[in-house]
């Protein structure tokens, strides 16, 4: 294969769009379980809403800044968050863009790690390897 091609090939994989994400998936905890949102009795109340991406990520996202406390939070930060939190949490084929992602990851900390982890799984895989 001449060079020229290879290139143009290459270039071509790179601006590839990213498969969009289906953030309806549920959870799945480290037994393979679906997971709920409560538990009951040391088990998962079953009369309890599944934990899916979308609700995980925009609940992240609707939660307050650990802004520096001695400057208020930005207003249209804050609303712009509300929006992507509303966006994603029902959506079933959606592309994010790499801010949206950035926004993401900075936003999922507040969940246990195998949570934060299902949700790089679906939004940054590559950022685990």
């Amino acid at each position: 294969m001449h060079m020229k091609y290879a290139i143009v090939i290459a270039a071509g994989l790179l601006a590839s769009p990213v498969d969009a994400h289906d953030f309806t998936r549920p959870i799945i905890d480290q037994y393979g379980e679906v997971a709920r949102e409560r538990m009951k009795d040391g088990a998962y109340d079953p009369a309890s809403p599944v934990l899916t991406l979308g609700s995980v990520i925009a609940t992240s996202l609707f939660a307050p800044t650990q802004a520096d406390p001695r400057a208020p939070a930005d207003p249209l930060k804050l609303a712009k968050r509300a929006l992507l939190a509303l966006k994603i949490k029902d959506a079933k084929d959606l592309d994010l863009t790499a801010d949206e992602v950035v926004e993401i990851k900075n936003a999922i900390s507040m969940f246990p790690p195998l949570t934060i982890l299902r949700v790089l799984e679906e939004i940054d895989p590559a950022s685990l390897k």
